[in-house]
C-alpha cells in the first residue's frame, strides 16, 4: 500500500480530514498480508515488552558506580533477569534480612 506524504500534521486536522487520512487502516488486514518482524523489529519488540512496568512502580534514578553496575548486569544476564528485577529482588532480601 503506498503511503502518501501528509499535508497536515494529524493535530491541525479536522475530524473530517483526520477520518480521510487514516481510512486505509480501519479495514481488517488479512493474514496473508503480514510478514514476519525482521530481526531489528523482533528485538525492538522484545525490548518494549520487557520495559513494562507494573503499576505500583515509581521509576527512580539513582547514581551507581560504574563497576558495580556491570557486575550488577553482569549478575542479572546470568540469572536471565531484567536489571530492574534484580535490583529489586536485592531490595526486598535486604529489608527482609533487616526486618528479621
Amino acid at each position: 500500500m503506498p503511503h502518501t506524504k501528509r499535508q497536515k500534521a494529524w493535530s491541525d486536522m479536522t475530524p473530517d480530514e483526520l477520518d480521510a487520512a487514516t481510512k486505509q487502516y480501519d479495514r481488517f488486514i488479512p493474514i496473508e498480508e503480514t510478514r514476519p518482524l525482521s530481526h531489528k523489529a523482533k528485538a525492538l519488540w522484545q525490548k518494549a515488552q520487557r520495559a513494562k512496568r507494573p503499576k505500583n512502580a515509581d521509576l527512580i534514578v539513582v547514581a551507581v558506580d560504574k563497576k558495580l553496575l556491570a557486575k550488577t548486569d553482569s549478575l542479572a544476564r546470568q540469572r536471565k533477569m531484567t536489571r530492574a528485577e534484580l535490583i529489586d529482588r536485592s531490595l526486598r532480601s535486604s529489608i527482609a534480612f533487616t526486618e528479621r
